[in-house]
Order: structure tokens, then C-alpha cells, then sequence
């Protein structure tokens, strides 16, 4: 129920802050690959903890 731009543009902005973190911690590219999959694998559970009643069917 969230409209398409809405989703879409937290979509882009979430990607501009990696990259530009990325870009910001080149000499430790690795260790922040890997804390931002964790912080966003973390994300994703919460999330999915709260929300995951509101997809299943009745």
C-alpha cells in the first residue's frame, strides 16, 4: 500500500549511501562489504519479524 515512488526513492537512497561509504572507506573495502550486509541482513529480519503476519493469507 505504499505508493511506487515512495518505495523506489528510499530504494535510491539507500543505495547512494553505500556507495558513498564505500567510496569513503576504500582501504577498508572488505570490512564494509561485509558490516553492510550484516547491518542490512539485520534490517531485513526485523522487518520481516514485524511485518511477515500482514503477507500471509487468511
Amino acid at each position: 500500500k505504499v505508493p511506487h515512488v515512495v518505495v523506489s526513492s528510499i530504494y535510491m537512497a539507500v543505495q547512494a549511501i553505500i556507495v558513498v561509504g564505500y567510496i569513503m572507506c576504500l582501504d577498508s573495502g572488505y570490512r564494509y562489504l561485509l558490516c553492510t550486509i550484516l547491518l542490512l541482513s539485520l534490517i531485513y529480519v526485523c522487518f520481516m519479524r514485524r511485518y511477515f503476519g500482514l503477507h500471509q493469507s487468511i
